[in-house]
């Protein structure tokens, strides 16, 4: 049994002796998902066309060679694998002197990715706090970026705003048996008081 220490599960092969088995859930063969999560801890002027918003902080980032901070264009979450991720993003503004507007959205090489944008408004001196998750397909090589513009007054992003990217893997265990689906011409009715 020494040889079955740090087992997700323990499993018989075919001849009926105890192997290790992997379902992810144990240290044998758990699954770290790759992840970053960027942070602007300062303010941002928007104009009225998309601008792509840097960011000044790494907060995590657990596999650069999945998904990476860009060191060089701070505006850039490079992706380097292909797989589905879940993007998650904070944004808020506030116009102290007159109603403001808000507009987001996270792009892939440039082009917005579907679910992705929202639209706010607020009256004078509100904060628009704004946020959002979804899923998206991704290739190695994409570049994402979080953009945002305001209509006609005069607004700035501010203190957090902040994304994060997570890339959805895990460890396929084996298909389980059939299950029994019990009598089906019997049944109770239970009264709950």
């Amino acid at each position: 049994l020494s040889d079955l220490k740090n087992c997700d599960t323990i499993d018989t092969d075919a001849d009926g002796n105890l192997v290790c088995g992997t379902d992810g859930g144990g240290s044998g063969g758990s699954t770290t998902l790759s992840a970053v999560q960027v942070r602007r801890t300062t303010t941002f002027t928007l104009t009225t066309s998309y601008q792509d918003l840097t960011f000044d902080e790494t907060d995590l980032e657990s596999d650069t060679a999945t998904l990476q901070h860009n060191d060089t264009n701070t505006d850039e979450i490079d992706v380097k694998a292909p797989g589905l991720y879940m993007i998650t993003y904070h944004i808020s503004a506030n116009d102290a002197a007159a109603r403001s507007t808000l507009e987001s959205q996270v792009a892939v090489n440039g082009t917005a990715l579907s679910g992705s944008y929202l639209d706010n408004r607020d009256y004078q001196d509100e904060y628009i706090p704004s946020s959002t998750s979804f899923l998206a397909t991704l290739t190695g090589g994409d570049v994402l970026t979080l953009q945002a513009r305001r209509g006609a007054e005069t607004n700035e992003v501010i203190d957090e705003t902040m994304m994060n990217v997570v890339k959805l893997d895990g460890v396929q265990g084996a298909q389980g048996g059939k299950g029994d689906p019990g009598d089906l011409a019997k049944s109770t009715t239970d009264t709950l008081y």
